[in-house]
């Protein structure tokens, strides 16, 4: 669905104006939602037998809306590995997002907000190779509500991340069920 709109502008010294007016209006509809918030309600685990990963573990805020992953890494990681993360928002599916996991690290959307919260500081990976490390945390990260198309009301959301090397079932997949909101200042939810 597209949406136009017409302004009364002209070609002249007010085409300025024109294209202020425009980018005012227009701006707020492309970027997201700054009242849309992801909540985790329950997440869950499943890990297959694999030589890369210990288990790992997941605790979210009493809130649900950050949480934290233990990631520990008992062998360097191949090239090949891959993420996966579908968003579904009441039944239909918002996002499908599959990266090769040394790709990670230049991804603005995902990526981004992931390594900036990897844990310990200098030693959580920001660059390939991931190498075997049993300490490593992914501390406080929030799913990029941002992100989110504007206009997308309250709903269920299932978000399922899955890590696995390209052309083999995950070794790893962490299933979170939640809703999205909106937060309106003063109002709450």
């Amino acid at each position: 669905m597209a949406l136009f709109i017409v302004y009364p502008c002209e070609f002249s010294m007010l085409s300025v104006q024109c294209i202020a007016l425009i980018a005012v209006t227009i701006f707020p509809a492309v970027y997201a939602d700054p009242f849309t918030h992801i909540v985790v309600e329950e997440v869950n685990v499943k890990m297959e037998e694999n030589p890369f990963f210990d288990p790992w573990t997941v605790i979210f805020d009493p809130v649900g809306e950050q949480v934290s992953l233990k990631t520990p890494i008992k062998q360097d990681l191949p090239p090949n590995m891959m993420i996966g993360i579908d968003l579904i928002l009441d039944g239909i599916e918002m996002m499908h997002f599959e990266s090769l996991m040394c790709d990670l690290f230049n991804d603005p959307i995902i990526g981004k907000g992931i390594v900036d919260h990897g844990r310990p500081i200098g030693v959580y990976p920001t660059s390939c190779p991931f190498v075997a490390n049993p300490d490593l945390v992914i501390e406080n990260w929030e799913f990029p509500a941002d992100k989110v198309p504007p206009g997308i009301p309250d709903s269920s959301a299932e978000c399922t991340f899955t890590v696995f090397e390209k052309g083999k079932p995950p070794a790893v997949t962490i299933t979170g069920t939640g809703k999205l909101i909106h937060k309106f200042p003063g109002i709450g939810r």
